[in-house]
């Protein structure tokens, strides 16, 4: 009875066998597909694949290109590894199996990277302009690209550079920026892997300290001043002396510097103010100076300069004179008299009734003329109980232009 039993059963299920079609989960496992990374640290990786029709668990091995190691459950259709080696190429492969543990065919090795190590990465400052911001930096093992990137929203687009430097234009003057640089690695089917970060930072010396608050950021230079941001603020013939100001019209900068040359380009003196005004200093007199300035911001640690502004031109000549009148008459004379300025190609002698009002020529002198008698304003005598304004302006030439002299001295009170 049993074996009939089992005979009738056997030939029940071969029958069935022939009638019944396989389902799809009971066909062929097919070659997993479409393998793509997904994550990446400096010591792991991560990846997936399609799903595979009939499969019930994937099974994963990872290669250093050298060795395979054992095939490990997956549990999903993704995967990762850990404790692995930063800036490294590795290789996965995968296969499914169906509920009854059959085994599918493996798919072609593929490539995952892990992120290079961005303790690695030391960044130096290099330069810095009134626009731009270089910056280098120490490499990273494996690494195969690296990422700028702002610290700040929306400053500046993101770079991405194969060398160890990199500068960042389109900036505006003497502003804070922050960036950072990641250290990538890039796999053959175009995974960019990265991990942390390196911020850019200035090279501190000892006993310096950058500003609360902008630590790791980077300060671009003051916009270069124009010639009008610039000038003398007052002068002494008699002394020699003069006081410079200069202005940033973006209130950004922290002080300027100002250079005089001679007209042969000869260094002078320099001068350095953390204010508008400048100390008073000593000159040479009748002797024709040029000056610039640029301005400075300071970032805690050193200070970043401005371009240099264009020049202007200042020489102290000290004109000395006396109204000359008798005492039954109005009319006067004056006598002035000065040193020779020099380089002059000539003197004009100028002249008004207000000190800021308009300024006729009245004389024009030679380049040794030293002294100048005066009666004469326009067509009238000089009255003595008026006041007379008289400038006495050497002629200087620099290339074919006559420059002025910021230092022009007015004579009054004749």
């Amino acid at each position: 009875m049993k074996n009939y039993l089992k005979t009738i059963v056997t030939f029940i299920f071969l029958m069935a066998a022939v009638a019944f079609v396989p389902t799809t989960s009971e066909a062929a496992l097919s070659t997993p597909t479409n393998l793509r990374q997904t994550r990446a640290t400096d010591n792991s990786v991560e990846f997936t694949w399609d799903t595979v029709i009939g499969a019930y668990d994937y099974y994963t091995s990872i290669s250093d290109g050298m060795a395979w190691s054992e095939p490990e459950r997956a549990w999903d259709i993704k995967e990762s590894y850990s404790k692995l080696s930063a800036g490294r190429t590795y290789y996965v492969k995968v296969y499914a199996i169906d509920k009854n543990g059959n085994k599918g065919p493996e798919s072609a090795a593929f490539e995952v990277v892990t992120a290079p190590d961005a303790s690695q990465v030391q960044t130096t400052v290099t330069a810095v302009t009134e626009n731009a911001i270089s910056f280098s930096w120490t490499p990273a093992t494996g690494a195969t690209s690296y990422d700028i990137t702002s610290r700040y929203d929306n400053i500046v687009p993101n770079l991405s550079v194969t060398t160890t430097s990199a500068t960042v234009g389109n900036l505006a003057p003497a502003t804070w920026y922050g960036f950072n640089v990641v250290a990538c690695r890039t796999s053959s089917s175009g995974f960019k892997a990265s991990d942390s970060y390196t911020t850019v930072t200035y090279t501190q010396t000892a006993g310096t300290s950058l500003p609360t608050g902008n630590t790791g950021t980077v300060l671009t230079a003051p916009a270069t001043p124009s010639t009008s941001n610039f000038g003398v603020y007052t002068g002494s013939a008699p002394a020699g002396t003069i006081t410079f100001q200069a202005s940033d019209p973006n209130r950004t900068a922290n002080g300027y510097e100002l250079e005089v040359r001679n007209l042969k380009g000869k260094l002078i003196k320099t001068i350095s103010s953390s204010s508008t005004y400048s100390a008073s200093t000593k000159f040479r007199k009748n002797t024709p100076y040029k000056y610039r300035v640029r301005l400075y911001a300071t970032n805690g640690v050193t200070k970043m300069y401005s371009g240099w502004s264009g020049y202007r031109y200042f020489w102290i000549s000290n004109v000395t004179g006396k109204k000359h009148y008798s005492l039954r008459s109005r009319n006067a004379k004056i006598k002035l008299k000065w040193a020779k300025v020099s380089g002059t190609k000539g003197y004009n002698v100028l002249m008004s009734t207000s000190r800021d009002g308009k300024y006729k020529k009245v004389k024009s002198l030679s380049k040794k003329a030293k002294s100048v008698t005066l009666t004469k304003f326009g067509k009238k005598r000089l009255n003595k109980y008026k006041t007379y304004y008289i400038k006495v302006v050497a002629k200087i030439k620099v290339g074919k232009k006559t420059v002025s002299n910021d230092a022009q001295l007015i004579n009054y009170n004749y």
